[in-house]
């Protein structure tokens, strides 16, 4: 269902009641009107792609190719400036969740690109061959959204600049990746001060 709903490789985040070609779900959001909400959260994609290797080891199916490599396609359009990462544009309509703090949220987020590199990992599987530039990617995560210093991630990267926002957000590559580095930051998000 998700994707007969889908544009262009775009997996919505929810299925409108508004069918045909004419009207839209358009709202407003953090100020900007004309919002289409049906295909604001760029995390939609990659966890389409995930779930998609998930069904096809449980169900023994096979997923649809041509759907897997359309929408791997489309978040590959969203590196803007080459480095491997994908950017939520918020103009575009595409946010990093949550909503209230997606207008600061521009570019590249944490758990928006540890979905990405899953899905990449998910597509080696469902399309039985090793995704396009894994290392380069995971390196560049690695690099822009890991530290050593606490509290040991970047939320976001923009215009070359990374942000530490401290929020829930750090533990989604905790989902995917066990190492010391993760840890770290699954302790510290754990920390009292937090609260």
């Amino acid at each position: 269902m998700l994707w007969d709903n889908s544009l262009e490789g775009r997996i919505p985040h929810e299925v409108s009641i508004i069918t045909g070609h004419g009207e839209e779900q358009n709202y407003e959001v953090s100020g900007i009107s004309g919002i289409r909400t049906r295909y604001m959260s760029i995390d939609s994609t990659p966890l389409w792609v995930v779930a998609q290797g998930y069904k096809q080891v449980w169900s023994g199916h096979p997923a649809d190719r041509p759907a897997v490599v359309n929408a791997l396609s489309f978040l590959r359009s969203l590196d803007k400036d080459g480095d491997g990462l994908i950017e939520n544009t918020f103009s575009d309509g595409l946010i990093g969740w949550p909503e209230k703090w997606a207008s600061s949220r521009d570019g590249a987020c944490i758990e928006i690109n540890a979905w990405y590199i899953e899905a990449l990992k998910a597509s080696g599987f469902l399309l039985n061959m090793h995704p396009q530039g894994i290392k380069r990617i995971q390196e560049s995560f690695d690099e822009n959204f890991l530290s050593n210093d606490d509290p040991y991630f970047f939320d976001s990267l923009y215009s070359g600049k990374r942000r530490k926002i401290i929020s829930p957000m750090g533990s989604v590559p905790g989902m995917y990746v066990t190492n010391e580095h993760v840890k770290k930051i699954l302790h510290r998000l754990s920390e009292p001060d937090i609260l």
